[in-house]
């Protein structure tokens, strides 16, 4: 499917981007944090890409997806924290960032705990989720994350004012979309019924993070 070369094309962007951030831009918490956060959402729309340019079913593209939305969770997380100026020094943030990382990348690649993937279903077509017992606690986790970045930059934004105040309008505008597409179209919906638009969340939530990483790169 044409969607999926869309979707790689925009992870390589995604990428780009977090090389920038990391290696050529001015250094603080704030960019490698972003600069991660892009890296990881590369991963979960890379991973999506490839499984519907392939328009079949990929158990591993599926992990990946969700891995990448593990790792995008905790360094966003992080980043909300340190933008524009760290809020907690790096070893106050290492917890919350390895503990998700060290509990869910390894369930999601090499057990079913989180999800039980069903290769009876194409993803270009349809495809199934059948959620494992640690499926929960990596909702509470995600929603909990991206619940508390909303409040931080919520809290900025009332004080904010030019640039900053736009950037922040921007990211907490992504969230919105983040936490509405993913919620539907990666998390629930294949919950319940069977789904072929697994890609929509990959498309929403790019279109905010390469803007605001193009951002922070020219700034």
């Amino acid at each position: 499917m044409i969607i999926g070369y869309i979707l790689l094309a925009i992870a390589i962007v995604e990428i780009i981007i977090g090389i920038n951030l990391l290696f050529k831009y001015q250094k603080s918490l704030s960019t490698l944090f972003f600069g991660l956060f892009c890296f990881s959402a590369a991963i979960y729309v890379g991973a999506n890409g490839v499984a519907y340019a392939q328009s079949s079913y990929n158990a591993l593209c599926e992990a990946f997806a969700w891995v990448g939305g593990s790792l995008a969770t905790a360094f966003f997380f992080a980043f909300s924290f340190s933008f524009p100026h760290p809020k907690k020094t790096l070893a106050e943030l290492a917890p919350w960032i390895i503990w998700p990382i060290v509990v869910f990348v390894p369930s999601i690649l090499f057990t079913d705990e989180i999800i039980v993937h069903k290769p009876e279903y194409q993803i270009g077509t349809v495809y199934n989720n059948v959620i494992g017992p640690m499926f929960w606690l990596f909702l509470v986790m995600f929603f909990v994350y991206w619940g508390w970045a909303l409040v931080n930059f919520i809290r900025y934004y009332r004080k904010s004012s030019g640039y900053y105040r736009m950037f922040v309008r921007i990211l907490l505008t992504g969230i919105v979309v983040s936490l509405i597409s993913s919620s539907i179209f990666d998390i629930f919906l294949p919950m319940f019924m069977k789904s072929g638009f697994g890609y929509i969340g990959s498309l929403l939530t790019s279109v905010w993070v390469i803007g605001a990483g193009y951002l922070m790169v020219k700034k």
